[in-house]
């Protein structure tokens, strides 16, 4: 006679299969939120800051608008702060105006310097040892 094997899967093992998967979407739960928050902090910090420099760019376009009226090869320059250590460093030469319809508008310029300077005087970098000799 032969005897018939049979297999069964016991309710044992379906529980620890149970509460193996609803422990890993629990976690996968939890490192999506924390990855959701710091996405959020990171999108908050960079909006700062990228308000902070279009409100100093705003700046140096009213002081560009708003030049007075000086002697042509007049140097112009001004500092406008973007953050605690960055600034927008704006410089201009003034032109003499081509006709005398220009002379009436605005004051003819160059623009010598229109950059983010960033004061490194309080940063501190580490040493990293080198991967690769030299």
């Amino acid at each position: 006679m032969t005897k018939r094997l049979r297999y069964r899967l016991h309710a044992g093992t379906a529980s620890i299969l149970l509460v193996f998967m609803v422990l890993s979407l629990v976690s996968f739960a939890v490192l999506t939120l924390a990855d959701a928050r710091s996405d959020l902090a990171l999108s908050e910090k960079k909006a700062a800051r990228t308000k902070a420099f279009y409100q100093a760019v705003s700046g140096a376009e009213t002081f560009l608008a708003t030049l007075p009226p000086l002697e042509a090869g007049t140097v112009l320059t001004k500092e406008f702060p973007v953050d605690e250590r960055q600034t927008l460093v704006v410089s201009v030469e003034l032109l003499a105006p081509e006709n005398e319809t220009d002379a009436e508008d605005a004051p003819a310029y160059r623009i010598l310097t229109y950059r983010v300077e960033t004061d490194e005087s309080d940063l501190s970098y580490e040493e990293t040892p080198l991967l690769l000799p030299r």
